[in-house]
């Protein structure tokens, strides 16, 4: 069976949008990283692998996991050249699942969430699906051509950024403000807040990393 992995990193935690989400994804293997664990623990939420230095967990909450013998362990030292999060991705990856969700990846510090962004090249690299989600986006990482559906999508917004330097010969169907065979390149903000228009969004392009961000407003999410 294909498996479906979370990470539950511990940057925002929303309790109003992740309880339901996790909920309804209904993982396979969940890790949480570091503080997180008052996370999992408060809303009994099942863990098969915990990860992180572990200095920002409460030491009565830290007790409940240690001593299992059912969970994968691994504490590292805080002195390390990977975040926390990292090193769940490499715990995720090693199990090769069909998919990676990234949880509590945004919110707090920019230097943790724009380094998040950096490690998802290590599952495109790999041919694992993985996105960061949040209450108001989702966000992944694509080398190659692909399609996004207006029935499934996440919000009302599509926001193309290139990743790499440039992203070259790029065209947009089934899109309100559509483009025909033109160069996305670094250093301005073309691409934010496109919407798609058709029943199908087409997004090709022959060369480069594409960020692409579906996402919604969040006094939208609050409403709903």
């Amino acid at each position: 069976m294909a498996e479906k992995t979370a990470i539950i990193a511990g940057g925002e935690l929303e309790e109003g949008f992740l309880l339901p989400f996790i909920e309804q994804e209904k993982f396979d293997y969940i890790i949480a990283v570091d503080g997180a664990l008052a996370f999992t623990h408060k809303w009994n939420i099942p863990v098969q692998a915990v990860v992180g230095d572990f200095d920002t967990v409460d030491h009565p909450v830290l007790e409940q996991y240690w001593n299992r013998t059912d969970l994968y362990i691994e504490r590292h030292m805080s002195e390390k050249n990977e975040t926390d999060t990292e090193l769940a991705l490499h715990i995720a990856m090693e199990r090769k699942p069909e998919s990676i969700t990234i949880l509590g990846a945004t919110g707090g510090r920019l230097d943790h969430f724009l380094g998040n962004i950096q490690i998802l090249l290590q599952p495109l690299k790999a041919g694992i699906s993985c996105v960061i989600v949040d209450s108001c986006n989702r966000l992944a990482l694509h080398n190659r051509s692909f399609v996004l559906y207006q029935d499934m999508q996440f919000g009302t917004y599509v926001s193309l950024i290139p990743f790499t330097r440039a992203v070259r010969n790029l065209s947009l169907e089934g899109f309100r403000y559509p483009v025909s065979h033109m160069a996305l390149v670094q250093g301005n903000s073309l691409g934010i807040s496109n919407e798609i228009s058709e029943k199908i969004g087409r997004i090709t392009f022959d060369e480069g990393i594409l960020i692409c961000i579906e996402s919604r407003d969040r006094d939208h999410t609050m409403s709903e």
